[in-house]
């Protein structure tokens, strides 16, 4: 799916039991994972039912127990695993992904590094919830992107303003 496809979804309320979100474009990753965790659970139900581990302190069978809770006094549970490049063994989640709670929205936040769209947990993931692989915006892309950008923003920036070059365009135009 694309960065598009799935914000569309949640902003919509449709939720998907597993994400993961993956590539070298960190941007497009934190912000469907900010989204998620910022929008799908009300303030007061965060508090028992969102969760934020991180890969390098975690193991799958941690994921996986967390992911197996049901919600309390709420439709969903959130868990969230920053990091999960980290995850050693990753691939244990498969059985999981194959067959995941309902009511829990487990988004794996994979930055930097792909799980292999030929594995069972990549097809278990795809098939159950949604993959989203981040590439790097092509520098020729970079100042139309910060145009449409600007413009969903309802707000507008001249030409000149978005050079061509990324890191130009990154720092000028971005913030």
């Amino acid at each position: 799916m694309t960065y598009e496809e799935v914000m569309r979804e949640l902003t919509q309320q449709k939720y998907r039991p597993v994400y993961l979100l993956q590539g070298d474009e960190p941007y497009f990753i934190d912000r469907i994972a900010h989204y998620i965790e910022t929008h799908v659970l009300s303030e007061a139900d965060k508090a028992f039912n969102q969760s934020v581990l991180y890969g390098k302190d975690i193991d799958p069978d941690t994921v996986i127990a967390s992911a197996c809770r049901y919600p309390i006094m709420a439709a969903n549970q959130v868990l969230i695993v920053k990091e999960a490049q980290n995850l050693k063994d990753i691939g244990k989640l498969q059985g999981y992904a194959e067959k995941p709670l309902a009511s829990t929205i487990l988004v794996l936040v994979n930055k930097g590094k792909a799980v292999a769209s030929n594995t069972k947990l990549y097809k278990a993931i795809e098939a159950k919830g949604a993959v989203v692989s981040a590439a790097k915006l092509p520098e020729s892309q970079v100042s139309a992107w910060v145009q449409k950008y600007v413009s969903a923003q309802k707000r507008s920036i001249a030409p000149d303003a978005c050079p061509s070059s990324p890191n130009i365009a990154a720092t000028t135009c971005s913030q």
